[in-house]
């Protein structure tokens, strides 16, 4: 089982990449200490950013419950959709073998792969982390602390709430759980960040690790070991009583992490990967890639006896051996110019027996947007491509394999393909099409304008004015009150959206149409999918 990221195939040409001798990794750490030596807190500061921004998404769902089916011949035909659950884009899920586990921005949903019928729903704070299940108990982090569930009925079983709310960009973006805790680093109130373990059944305090711990990073579970990045390394933690067995430096942050009973592979600030003996705790190998960068860093899958690296703005898929770093091959999956308009040219991977599966934007139109997205099925030992399939909805993360077919997460909702011989099918995407023309006109504005709101509810309500080519007004309508405030406004032609800048402040909201009388409303902290109002405000 693994997750990873992707895009579209094979069109753009590799990077050349080489072995680093042990000396050569040793220079790399030299030369980042003598960066941290010259700008000093400065570089504190902005390595501390980036590092929080790049958890272990493709390897700590290994940590988390994910169930991952057997793998598939092909696609046969769409099984069940549901897209009438979700009153905004659902988030990254979380799947077992009997449910899955997705959230919008209201709520969160346990919907049955079998059938894609809701079998329980909770109320939610804000975005919340990717959940975890073990146990029979599903955790999750919001806005307001962290809650767990009893993962057959929905029942709240306990909470730990912050003493103030804590902003989706300020924490996890994936909950980690062991059978015994579920783990959170939290700020005290002097100051401290810790590392806290909550039973996983009462939601008491266990134990606390460290007071400068990172707040964006989930530590790597693995059986009864934590594996907790941090700036110079990888801390080793019991899991059960949250005592530090080892530590294994690095001489440079580390940005994710996999581990096995013998293997600890790491990725840096520098996109260099690295694995450790963990008995020896000595650097068995060291592998670079000229497309791995500060800014364009691989997850890791740790396989059997492989490492399938995965970066996701370039679209690069690479399977090493994991005895000796060698690369076995190396694929270009994505179209790099696809992360100007969506943040990454692939999503992650799922792995299953003898294939990687991707989903990647696909068929690139003028204005940069993509058509669909294309489902990719490679072969774990030669990286050969087996099967593609087309989907007419943008596929936002890894496809999750279940018995007798795959889950999709799509902008619309959840869609369940049956396995069998592949049927390619190459849809209209006439929804997408039509947005990206209603914006064709002498006045592209007019595609944003007027008043729109949350489908079904007054949970926001705005009215959206431009009044001439940088400037204009929204009016929220709260309580039965209008607020108005100025905007400043850039139409990203290219990018088929609208950035605001509101306000004194210059609060940064996105507007992206997704189809006729839709509108993508995201700012900071939340993401809606809005509809025109029929009403006059």
């Amino acid at each position: 089982m693994s997750c990873s990221i992707t895009e579209s195939i094979g069109l753009y040409a590799i990077r050349c990449s080489s072995m680093k001798s042990e000396q050569n990794a040793n220079r790399s750490r030299g030369e980042y200490k003598l960066f941290r030596k010259r700008y000093g807190w400065i570089a504190a500061i902005s390595i501390g950013l980036m590092i929080s921004g790049c958890g272990n998404n493709a390897s700590s769902t290994q940590s988390s419950g994910v169930y991952q089916g057997k793998a598939i011949e092909g696609i046969a035909s769409v099984d069940w959709y549901n897209e009438e659950q979700f009153q905004t884009p659902p988030l990254e899920p979380t799947v077992t073998e009997k449910a899955m586990y997705v959230a919008d921005l209201r709520y969160l949903y346990a919907i049955d792969t079998k059938t894609g019928n809701e079998l329980w729903t909770h109320d939610v704070d804000g975005m919340i982390s990717r959940p975890a299940v073990s146990s029979g108990t599903v955790s999750f982090i919001d806005n307001a602390g962290v809650h767990a569930l009893n993962a057959d009925s929905g029942e709240l079983l306990w909470e730990h709430l912050y003493k103030k709310e804590v902003p989706y960009e300020a924490r996890p973006a994936e909950a980690a759980a062991s059978s015994n805790h579920v783990f959170i680093p939290e700020q005290l109130e002097d100051g401290r960040i810790t590392l806290k373990a909550l039973d996983i059944k009462t939601g008491k305090e266990s134990w606390s690790y460290g007071d400068s711990v990172s707040l964006k990073i989930s530590p790597f579970v693995a059986g009864d070991k934590l594996y907790l990045p941090f700036e110079g390394g990888v801390h080793t933690i019991n899991e059960k009583s949250g005592k530090e067995l080892d530590t294994i430096e690095h001489g440079s942050p580390v940005s994710s992490v996999a581990a096995s009973n013998k293997l600890l592979i790491v990725s840096d600030l520098g996109g260099g990967v690295t694995a450790y003996d963990l008995k020896s705790k000595q650097a068995k190998w060291s592998y670079e890639n000229d497309g791995f960068d500060m800014m364009n860093r691989p997850l890791i899958t740790l396989l059997d006896n492989k490492v399938l690296l995965t970066e996701v703005k370039n679209g690069i898929a690479i399977m090493l051996d994991a005895s000796n770093g060698k690369e076995l091959w190396s694929k270009n999956i994505g179209n790099p110019s696809f992360t100007n308009m969506y943040g990454v040219a692939v999503t992650n991977s799922s792995v299953a027996d003898n294939q990687v599966y991707y989903a990647m934007w696909d068929d690139q139109q003028k204005n940069g947007t993509a058509r669909y997205s294309t489902l990719l099925s490679l072969d774990v030992d030669t990286g050969n491509v087996l099967w593609q399939y087309q989907e007419s909805d943008f596929i936002e993360y890894a496809p999750i394999l279940v018995d007798d077919g795959m889950i999709v997460v799509t902008k619309r909702g959840i869609k369940a393909y049956k396995d069998g011989p592949n049927v390619e099918l190459y849809a209209e995407n006439d929804k997408v099409s039509s947005a990206v023309d209603e914006i064709k006109t002498d006045n592209p504005m007019i595609a944003y304008e007027g008043t729109w709101n949350t489908p079904g509810s007054d949970e926001l309500v705005v009215n959206l004015s431009f009044t001439d080519e940088s400037r204009g007004i929204i009016t929220y309508f709260v309580d039965g009150k209008e607020e108005t405030t100025p905007f400043k406004y850039e139409l990203q032609a290219k990018l088929d959206r609208v950035l605001l800048k509101i306000g004194s402040e210059e609060r940064t909201t996105y507007l992206v149409p997704y189809e006729t009388g839709t509108l993508g409303f995201t700012d900071n902290q939340h993401r809606y999918v809005l509809e025109r109002s029929n009403n006059t405000k």
